[in-house]
């Protein structure tokens, strides 16, 4: 069961940020909201939440208030199948953060989890970059890759000049979902290179210390191809909040 319980938490992780999808039904048609849909994140969250539910702890007040008025809301909507369906994905991740908060703290993955962050973020960024050069979907499917081009109507793109330039994607279903995700995985990165700094001040008689130099070299390549990846995704409230927090 520990072996399960833990197998089921690095599986979450990875396949969070992969959007593959299958449509289950279509309440209403040609609406994106419209439908549901069953994510590989969403079986990989359920299976973490029944595998560990003795890590459950009610996480707030407000965030028990905030699902009691979800759920009124859905006795009131004009759509009661829509609405149901997304209360309870409110729900699942009601319950996901409530397990997730102590399962880390007990099981002191936290490092660990910043480790995958940043190695997903860097696949995510070199995905980006790529989208970005060709200006098109890389036929990605099958990892949820949204399909996109420049003269598809409906995609994220800026203006420039005479012309158009579509914003990368990655495997999300928008530019700025996926520049949230950059930023948590260029955080994660930094924190990484701080760290392996001050080992490098303190330890310069270390025989190995040549290894932590190149290491360090390679994280700060790691940290630019993220931030490239964030900059190609042209989400100004994505950039402003990196910048805001890397000041404070």
């Amino acid at each position: 069961m520990k072996y399960l319980s833990n197998l089921s938490f690095w599986l979450l992780v990875i396949f969070l940020p992969i959007g593959t999808r299958k449509l289950i039904y279509e309440i209403i048609p040609n609406l994106p909201y419209g439908a549901v849909f069953i994510y590989a994140s969403d079986i990989f969250i359920v299976l973490f939440i029944l595998l560990n539910w003795r890590y459950f702890r009610i996480p707030s007040l407000f965030a028990s208030l905030f699902i009691f008025f979800s759920l009124l809301s859905t006795l009131f909507s004009s759509n009661f199948y829509i609405s149901s369906y997304l209360l309870s994905e409110i729900v699942i991740l009601y319950l996901l953060a409530a397990i997730l908060g102590e399962f880390i703290k007990k099981k002191k993955r936290f490092k660990d989890i910043l480790k995958l962050l940043s190695l997903v973020s860097v696949l995510e960024a070199l995905l980006a970059i790529f989208q970005f050069g060709r200006q098109h979907s890389l036929g990605l499917g099958i990892l949820g890759e949204e399909i996109f081009s420049p003269i598809m109507t409906g995609i994220a793109k800026i203006n420039i000049g005479q012309g158009t330039l579509v914003r990368s994607y990655g495997t999300f279903p928008h530019p700025n979902i996926l520049a949230a995700f950059l930023i948590l995985g260029l955080f994660s990165l930094i924190y990484f290179r701080l760290e392996l700094g001050w080992e490098i001040a303190r330890f310069t008689k270390d025989n190995v210390l040549w290894k932590k130099i190149i290491l360090n070299i390679f994280l700060a390549l790691c940290i630019f191809i993220v931030y490239l990846g964030l900059v190609l995704t042209f989400s100004r409230s994505a950039l402003l909040v990196f910048g805001f927090l890397t000041l404070s």
